[in-house]
């Protein structure tokens, strides 16, 4: 089931324009029958990125770092080193019975929070909020939980993109020079920050040996 999709790991850090524009062409030859679906894993260049639905204004001091604005859902975040970001293009009209987006996030939701697992991490799902968190006790006061990955995807004629960021050890600083995601209130934290120490090869091993549920469920 999941022989014909491509899985891409690219073992240099990926200019995030440049990425993004490659990602769009790859889409297109999918939606037109000229190239298989891809997961793409890579690592960005620091970065914050504006989602459709974020504003400048959750920018409280950008530095150096540029800003960009892009066509995932969501609003502001941040990419850099040591965050492994994974960019999903795949048929959803073709290898879902009845198309539906809101089951697709939840499936990413499962993937992300069964890979965790494999490790140690409990991740979970808050509603309200978007992406995958998980209980910091003695960190992150008063809430003690912070976010580990964030989803922001969009749906082109059926063709998803874009994807999710999983901090594995990215700096947690970058973090703090905005809004992420809109959320005032929580922090951001990792792998690292969790005492796990995995590199990024073997996470993707991991991540790799959980999509084959998650493409059964997509297309249950």
């Amino acid at each position: 089931m999941t022989k014909d999709i491509e899985w891409i790991v690219s073992n240099s850090i990926e200019p995030y324009i440049d990425s993004i524009n490659k990602m769009e062409n790859w889409v297109l030859d999918i939606k037109e029958g000229n190239g298989k679906e891809k997961i793409w894993l890579l690592e960005h260049d620091d970065i914050f990125t504006l989602g459709t639905s974020g504003n400048e204004s959750e920018v409280i001091n950008n530095g150096n770092i540029k800003i960009v604005q892009t066509g995932r859902g969501g609003k502001v975040t941040y990419h850099g080193p040591g965050q492994r970001v994974i960019y999903i293009m795949l048929n959803l009209k073709k290898r879902m019975r009845e198309f539906d987006i809101r089951k697709y996030v939840y499936l990413l939701e499962c993937w992300i929070i069964d890979s965790l697992k494999e490790i140690g991490i409990n991740g979970e799902v808050r509603e309200g909020r978007i992406g995958i968190w998980v209980k910091t006790p003695g960190k992150n006061l008063p809430f003690e939980e912070a976010k580990i990955a964030a989803i922001g995807i969009r749906v082109k004629q059926g063709i998803s993109y874009h994807g999710v960021a999983i901090n594995i050890h990215p700096d947690l600083n970058k973090f703090k020079q905005i809004i992420p995601c809109g959320l005032k209130e929580f922090g951001v934290t990792s792998l690292s920050d969790l005492n796990k120490k995995i590199t990024m090869l073997d996470f993707d091993k991991i991540l790799k040996n959980k999509f084959e549920n998650f493409i059964q469920q997509i297309s249950s």
